[in-house]
């Protein structure tokens, strides 16, 4: 909280945020909105919190590059992923 009132007593114009998934409390994005800051979201949300929102379709993506790779003529793709339990879009 330290943070968003040093952002605010500073008079930003915005604020561009990602949140970890480990957070829990999001008390300071709603005092940013009381601040009428303008709060933006990417990578991952906070779920009923109204703000706008850059958020990647991975899958449509992921499809796009390797349709691609495959108009190419490339044939040797390969995919490596990280844990399959991370949710890049939601909070846990």
């Amino acid at each position: 909280m330290v943070n968003i009132r040093t952002l605010l007593a500073n008079r930003v114009d915005g604020i561009l945020a990602s949140i970890s998934k480990e957070t829990l409390n999001f008390d300071h994005f709603y005092k940013i909105q009381e601040n009428e800051v303008p709060l933006v979201f990417h990578d991952r949300i906070v779920p009923g919190f109204d703000a706008d929102q850059v958020i990647v379709d991975d899958f449509e993506a992921a499809y796009r590059a390797t349709k691609h790779l495959i108009d190419g003529g490339r044939k040797k793709i390969a995919h490596f992923a990280g844990p399959q339990n991370l949710l890049p879009t939601t909070v846990a």
